[in-house]
């Protein structure tokens, strides 16, 4: 009995290799029975059967196929099994993908999908964005990291901390902070004005500030009232009021007296109000237009506690001091004209 039942398990043994012979036999007729006793056909290619294996991580340079570490010849990723693998373009050879977060965890590749992957290229337009390049091997690999141009070699630059050839630019890699874009392949501030027609009105020139272009009227000329240009600015004697903030007339209240105001400029007048004090004052002019402001300090930039900027022939403020200090009233007026204005303080 025991020597039936060794002899059922030899056969059984004999024939599940002959199933795995037939089945290597089999698949050789792809290969038109080509290869070796230490090969296998794959893809009809005969390569060289390697170590055995359980899934692509068991293996060197070479992925798993049927338990064993096989070389795949392949000319693109179709050749291989799935896209867990990817063609070497290199080698030749199907490999298995390695796991990534960023770009820098590749090599020789390119990190899609936290997969890194070989992107076939032709130029940098086939890569994902400007942190890629298209190397000479024809596949999108990470650009060289740097902090100052000597790390890039001869006929590179530096700029947003990577490698770039001394033609290329990106406006992503430039310092947008300080507004600067690409200028003739260099991060530069553009000149703002390169492009921008004034010539619609008389008498201007085109200045940026603020990173935006407009146009203003030339030295010695003011806007027009209606709008069309700059006319230059007419003789006007101006009064004893300081036209700059630091300088400003002290008055106290109550005050009640004329000024006569030119075109382009402003008047200043200190106030010193205590904490609680209620200051109400009233502009009242007879042609013309002008508006006020107080300011809480000498900064005019965020600095309004209350205005008056209508278009009337009164301009009135009420405020209430909310500290004790010095306030800043500024009178200022439009179009071309000199004007004459009555100032009340209670």
């Amino acid at each position: 009995m025991k020597l039936l039942l060794f002899i059922a398990f030899v056969l059984l043994l004999f024939a599940g290799c002959s199933s795995d012979s037939e089945k290597e036999k089999e698949e050789n007729k792809n290969c038109n029975n080509l290869c070796k006793e230490t090969e296998i056909c794959e893809n009809n290619v005969c390569v060289t059967k390697q170590t055995e294996c359980t899934t692509n991580n068991d293996c060197v340079n070479s992925v798993c196929r049927n338990n064993v570490c096989t070389e795949v010849v392949c000319m693109d990723d179709q050749y291989c099994k799935d896209e867990t693998e990817y063609c070497d373009y290199i080698s030749g050879k199907c490999l298995a993908k390695e796991y990534c977060i960023t770009n820098a965890d590749c090599e020789n590749s390119v990190c899609r999908s936290n997969i890194c992957t070989q992107v076939s290229c032709m130029d940098n337009q086939y890569c994902k964005d400007e942190t890629e390049i298209c190397s000479l091997n024809q596949i999108c690999v990470n650009r060289k990291s740097c902090t100052t141009n000597t790390d890039c070699g001869e006929n590179m630059k530096c700029e947003g901390n990577y490698c770039l050839n001394q033609n290329e630019c990106y406006n992503s890699f430039c310092n947008v902070a300080s507004s600067e874009s690409c200028v003739e392949n260099v991060c530069a501030v553009p000149d703002l004005c390169v492009g921008f027609d004034c010539s619609e009105f008389t008498n201007v020139h085109c200045e940026a500030k603020n990173n935006k272009a407009d146009c203003f009227c030339n030295p010695g000329y003011m806007i027009n009232e209606d709008i069309t240009g700059c006319i230059e600015i007419p003789e006007c004697t101006d009064d004893e009021i300081a036209n700059d903030i630091v300088s400003g007339k002290i008055i106290t209240k109550p005050y009640n007296k004329n000024h006569h105001i030119c075109p382009e400029k402003s008047d200043y007048f200190h106030i010193y109000l205590q904490n609680g004090e209620t200051v109400n004052i009233k502009l009242t002019i007879q042609n013309g237009d002008v508006d006020i402001y107080l300011h809480s300090n000498m900064t005019l930039s965020g600095s309004v506690v209350s205005s008056s900027v209508t278009e009337e022939f009164i301009e009135t403020i009420t405020y209430t001091a909310t500290q004790s200090q010095y306030y800043y009233l500024r009178v200022v007026p439009y179009y071309t004209t000199d004007i004459d204005y009555l100032l009340e303080v209670e």
